[in-house]
């Protein structure tokens, strides 16, 4: 397995960010959940397992939230700083 780092941030929306091959409907190869840190410019790491790929592929990172319109009438879900591939 490989593991991606992703650096996130989010003052008070939670979700998640699906990454996804080929196209943004294909298939889900890992996730980091969002979690609310409180302020914007409170950073975290998450660590995501992905499977190891033989093939070159395209990534599209997919955010969704399940709230729609969160009660604290914050616009941005996260903010997104960085991606790094360890393997």
């Amino acid at each position: 397995m490989d593991v991606m780092l992703v650096r996130l941030n989010s003052k008070i929306v939670t979700g998640k960010m699906e990454i996804r091959i080929d196209s943004p409907n294909g298939k889900i190869i890992g996730a980091a959940y969002v979690k609310a840190t409180g302020a914007w410019e409170d950073w975290y790491v998450s660590n995501v397992v992905i499977p190891p790929m033989q093939e070159q592929h395209d990534l599209y990172f997919i955010f969704a939230n399940p709230v729609a319109n969160p009660p604290t009438g914050e616009a941005s879900m996260l903010n997104f700083h960085w991606i790094k591939f360890n393997h």
